[in-house]
């Protein structure tokens, strides 16, 4: 599938560059050089966690996390290039570089009341890559729950900071979420929804899931959908 999506990319471009050749501007057809980018990344954690209660009330925690990244980049001639090649070169143009991150959170409680945040990879780690080192940049969620006659829980958490993501550099992440979980012996039902603070485009992202506990087997499941579409540059 992946291999199939390449291939669209490489020949809606040829065909653009086709067009041009025809009206007769710019050099000829067979000198073009044009080149698409590949770049990616891939991040392996494996977290020693410790923490600590000061009092009934507070408790503080953090994760020091081995972190291995893999980091791609390439280059592709858009012609006379064949997309099953580019896998091929995609993982010989390939960098592997570890470093260490950190997390650290907080838990306040009081009665059903909840409060929490935490900060991820405070320290911001960084991998080798091409064209420029990539760095992983904090991020910071807090959230609050309140559990009712020992069967609903509400929640609510919010990221404070605004986070990149994999879709594009100028598309960012901010999400505030909203849920509630019924607790009905080993079956949870969950609903919910969030929105992405940050952008505008697809508007509410609604939520759904259940979760099967029995003794030390526990399995969850989930989906989420949006009722609009948006396209990304």
């Amino acid at each position: 599938m992946p291999t199939a999506v390449f291939q669209e990319y490489l020949d809606a471009l040829s065909d653009v560059a086709t067009l041009a050749d025809t009206v007769g501007t710019g050099d000829s057809f067979a000198n073009n050089s044009s080149l698409i980018a590949f770049r990616g990344i891939s991040i392996t954690e494996v977290p020693v966690t410790y923490g600590l209660a000061f009092n009934d009330n507070i408790s503080m925690g953090v994760n020091l996390k081995a972190m291995k990244a893999t980091t791609y980049y390439h280059t592709k001639k858009i012609y006379n290039s064949d997309a099953e090649d580019l896998f091929e070169d995609f993982d010989a143009n390939s960098e592997k570089s570890s470093d260490i991150g950190l997390d650290v959170g907080a838990l306040y409680k009081a009665g059903p009341f909840r409060l929490g945040i935490v900060a991820r990879n405070v320290n911001k780690p960084t991998f080798d890559a091409r064209p420029a080192d990539y760095e992983v940049d904090p991020q910071v969620r807090a959230g609050a729950a309140v559990r009712l006659w020992n069967r609903l829980t509400l929640a609510a958490d919010m990221d404070l900071t605004e986070n990149d993501t994999n879709i594009s550099d100028d598309y960012k992440s901010r999400n505030l979420a909203v849920g509630a979980e019924v607790d009905l012996m080993f079956l949870s039902l969950r609903a919910g929804g969030y929105k992405n603070l940050a952008e505008s485009d697809i508007g509410t992202v609604y939520t759904a899931g259940l979760g099967i506990d029995f003794y030390a087997f526990q399995l969850d499941a989930g989906v989420a959908w949006s009722k609009e579409e948006a396209e990304i540059e």
